[in-house]
C-alpha cells in the first residue's frame, strides 16, 4: 500500500483507532471474571504515514475529562476500505492492547481486546467503534480479567 492510499484514509483510521484504545483502559474491572463496560471519546493528537503505515496518538476522555492516551497503527486495504489497527492504551493501572477492523468509509467497526499489563493483565473482550461529535471517535468496550 503506498503512502498516498494511506493519507487519504489516514485521519478516519486513526481516530477510529486510537478510540477503540482509549475506552479499553478507562478502568480495570472490578472483579475478575466480572464484564465491564466502557464508553469514550477519543480525539487525534499526532499523526504520521511511516512505510506505509498509520501510526497515530490521541487523547481519551470520559465525561470531558482525560481517561488515558494511546497509540494505534493502521493498515487499510484500498479494495475494501477496511483498517486493520492495533492499539495500546496506557493507563496507570497498566496497558490494554487489542485489534480492530473499521470500515473507514462508515468509522464504524468492532474487534477485541487481546491482554494487558499489570492490574489489566489477561483482559478480553470486544470491542465497537463509531464517529464521534467533531471528528472524534466514540468507543465502547466490555471485558474481563
Amino acid at each position: 500500500m503506498g503512502s498516498s492510499t494511506s493519507a487519504r484514509f489516514g485521519t478516519r483510521v486513526v481516530l477510529v483507532g486510537a478510540a477503540v484504545a482509549a475506552v479499553a483502559g478507562t478502568q480495570a474491572a472490578s472483579a475478575a471474571g466480572k464484564s465491564t463496560t466502557l464508553r469514550l471519546t477519543s480525539t487525534q493528537i499526532k499523526d504520521s504515514i511511516v512505510q506505509g503505515v498509520d501510526i497515530a496518538a490521541s487523547r481519551d476522555a470520559q465525561a470531558g475529562k482525560t481517561a488515558g492516551y494511546d497509540v494505534t497503527s493502521c493498515t487499510v486495504d484500498p479494495r475494501t476500505h477496511l483498517a486493520a489497527c492495533d492499539f495500546a492504551l496506557a493507563r496507570p493501572g497498566g496497558l490494554i492492547i487489542g485489534r480492530v477492523k473499521v470500515d473507514v468509509t462508515t468509522g464504524r467497526g468492532s474487534g477485541v481486546v487481546t491482554g494487558g499489563t499489570r492490574r489489566l493483565a489477561g483482559a478480553h473482550g470486544t470491542v465497537t467503534v463509531a464517529p464521534g461529535a467533531q471528528g472524534s471517535s466514540v468507543i465502547t468496550l466490555t471485558f474481563r480479567r
